[in-house]
């Protein structure tokens, strides 16, 4: 059975311990957002290769700041009304 490779892009303390490692795992580039402040909570691998940005310039920094659509920012702020 092959065991999945080791994550290189940190999760931060305000990321659930249970989130971290769903987060780390998943293929697909994936950023965990708090909806509150729409910050960067959680960043994995492939998500810092899609940016082309370390996780430090990713946690922490605004959601709507790393795609932003006419889409997305209609997303976030239909997302910040709820």
């Amino acid at each position: 059975m092959n065991e999945p490779a080791p994550a290189t892009a940190p999760v931060t303390a305000t990321t659930p311990p249970d989130w971290a490692a769903l987060v780390e795992a998943l293929p697909q580039p994936t950023w965990v957002v708090e909806l509150g402040g729409r910050t960067v909570a959680a960043v994995n691998a492939p998500a810092t290769e899609l940016l082309g940005l370390p996780a430090s310039a990713v946690v922490g920094h605004p959601a709507d700041a790393l795609i932003a659509t006419p889409e997305d920012l209609a997303y976030w702020d239909e997302a910040a009304q709820m």
